[in-house]
């Protein structure tokens, strides 16, 4: 299957907010 490049981008900026996020509750819990 070919996917649209969009869902591939909003796939990937997906990740990169789950990972800020996560960095964040981190920082908060630390």
């Amino acid at each position: 299957h070919a996917y649209p490049l969009r869902f591939i981008l909003v796939g990937i900026l997906m990740d990169m907010i789950g990972i800020w996020i996560i960095n964040v509750l981190f920082v908060f819990n630390a």
